[in-house]
């Protein structure tokens, strides 16, 4: 998914006089620019480790009871 950022804006008091959206901002950072924003799905399987791609045997995760320690 993309969405194109255009205001990017700070509105540094709120007063009667002042109202987001209407009035221009105290500190307009893009300045008239923009820029791309981009979200991307996370994967829901590890690349590199088979293991974690699924569900893991018990045996692969090191889930048991604890031995006494020494």
């Amino acid at each position: 998914m993309t969405s194109t950022v255009d205001v990017y804006a700070v509105y540094l008091a709120f007063t009667a006089e002042k109202t987001p959206f209407v009035t221009p901002p105290d500190l307009d950072i893009l300045n008239g620019s923009t820029f791309l924003e981009a979200c991307h799905r996370m994967p829901t399987a590890c690349p590199t480790c088979p293991v974690m791609g699924g569900a893991a045997p018990a045996a692969a995760l090191k889930v048991g009871p604890r031995g006494k320690k020494k």
